[in-house]
């Protein structure tokens, strides 16, 4: 009697845990699948901080970045007012690849394709990249695009850090979260700068130019104390939208309009 007893209680007790309908109700917040786990989103509001191994390991990812994005700027800023004009086209690129680099970072979503989207805006850098070819290039200017596409590089090996800790600890969701968006924010500064030296030509010397080989002066800002090559200066006025006294902004010109504007002046 006593085995039976001890036997049936057993017995009873693996059903209650296995059999659903023997299961105590969960509370809302919970799921099933073999276990009883939180669910993602409350896991979310609980942010805590990843610790110290994995800390130590962005603050190291993000030193390497923030190394390339100070040397970028450095050359950024170095160029020539000559290599800007000449290579206006070629900024713009590297330009677009900061653009959609940082629109990928600054997703809510952390995921593998960000990291994918900006190996995708280094490799297009590093193959699209065609600045004019002459053994006068300064170093700053031939190290552009390297420290582009390394600045690019060092921030996909962070989202791609980011995305798998973000699986594996979701409740850290808050701090990872942050050093994406500071990803983004020196992707999107770093195309700001791009920006600026491909198209502010305010009190710059152009002088030594030659614009008949520029492919597009669209977008180009000058004020009066910036010099062009002989014959351009009515040229490029004819083709500027004041913007403020004494500061203007070419348009675009068509084909036909472009002509005429030879033939003019």
């Amino acid at each position: 009697m006593i085995a039976a007893e001890s036997f049936a209680g057993r017995f009873l007790a693996v059903v209650s845990r296995r059999s659903p309908g023997l299961r105590p109700p969960l509370r809302a917040d919970h799921r099933w699948n073999g276990r009883a786990t939180l669910t993602r989103r409350t896991r979310l509001t609980s942010d805590k901080p990843l610790g110290p191994f994995w800390q130590l390991r962005l603050r190291h990812q993000a030193k390497k970045r923030r190394k390339f994005r100070d040397a970028l700027r450095e050359a950024t800023e170095s160029l020539s007012p000559d290599f800007r004009m000449q290579n206006r086209v070629a900024l713009d690129r590297i330009k677009a690849g900061f653009i959609l680099g940082g629109q990928a970072a600054e997703q809510p979503s952390l995921d593998v394709t960000v990291a994918a989207t900006l190996e995708v805006a280094a490799m297009n850098v590093q193959s699209r990249w065609a600045p004019s070819d002459s053994p006068l290039l300064t170093r700053a200017e031939r190290a552009l695009a390297p420290l582009a596409v390394d600045l690019l590089v060092a921030a996909s090996m962070e989202a791609s850090m980011c995305a798998r800790l973000f699986y594996a600890k979701p409740f850290c969701a808050a701090e990872i979260r942050d050093v994406m968006i500071d990803v983004s924010m020196d992707l999107k500064l770093a195309a700001a700068a791009l920006k600026d030296r491909a198209s502010n030509f305010q009190g710059d010397d152009l002088r030594s130019v030659e614009l008949d080989a520029v492919q597009d002066l669209n977008g180009v800002l000058w004020d009066e104390s910036t010099r062009w090559p002989a014959g351009w200066a009515s040229r490029i006025r004819l083709m500027s939208v004041q913007q403020s006294p004494g500061h203007w902004k070419v348009q675009p010109v068509s084909a036909g309009d472009w002509a005429a504007l030879l033939q003019d002046v």
